[in-house]
């Protein structure tokens, strides 16, 4: 359904000119395009023809790539390179639309 919701984005994107976010979301799809091809062949010793990811590992990929873009963002900072840490910041603004809202301490 996330995984959906991407692809229907970037055709949004493209449609509007928005080649930044489209840019984002073709790498992400990339991401989960080797992840099935990764889970495909090896689910539980049975030879599988076609992974689908689960929303649960859609959102497990979405994470890890957002916890990049913070990581290189800080470094780039460190690096004095405002330039590159403000690219990394709107790509994670980007990924952010698709996580679920985070749960506060009391949840």
């Amino acid at each position: 359904m996330i995984q959906q919701k991407i692809k229907d984005d970037l055709i949004d994107f493209l449609k509007a000119g928005k080649s930044f976010e489209a840019g984002v979301l073709r790498l992400i799809l990339s991401v989960f395009k080797n992840k099935e091809i990764e889970k495909k062949g090896r689910q539980d010793g049975n030879l599988v023809q076609e992974a689908i990811l689960t929303d649960e590992e859609v959102v497990d990929i979405l994470i890890k790539e957002a916890k990049k873009r913070k990581e290189a963002a800080d470094i780039y900072k460190k690096g004095d390179r405002e330039d590159l840490a403000e690219k990394e910041m709107k790509e994670l603004g980007v990924i952010k639309k698709y996580l679920p809202e985070e749960l506060s301490a009391e949840e």
